[in-house]
């Protein structure tokens, strides 16, 4: 997470083999995301097109799905 609120990667269990490497080593780019009203079977889509393990749910309904991550508050995830 960023100043803002805003997640700007994330890291898996099993990217943590180095105990003393900064998280900054082994993050990956920020998850797509959607917003709260977006459907499962969108996510789940979503999740399997993209090869995705993890969903970032945000608040704002006007928000569009992305690759690139998203830029507003997480209020949850969705992972498979």
């Amino acid at each position: 997470m960023d100043e803002w609120g805003s997640c700007v990667g994330i890291v898996y269990r099993n990217d943590c083999n180095k105990l003393d490497a900064p998280v900054s080593s082994v993050m990956r780019g920020p998850p797509p995301c959607v917003t709260k009203s977006t459907s499962i079977g969108r996510v789940i889509d979503l999740l399997l097109e993209k090869y995705q393990q993890i969903v970032v749910v945000v608040r704002n309904s006007s928000v569009y799905e992305t690759i690139n991550g998203c830029s507003l508050r997480p209020v949850g995830d969705f992972t498979l």
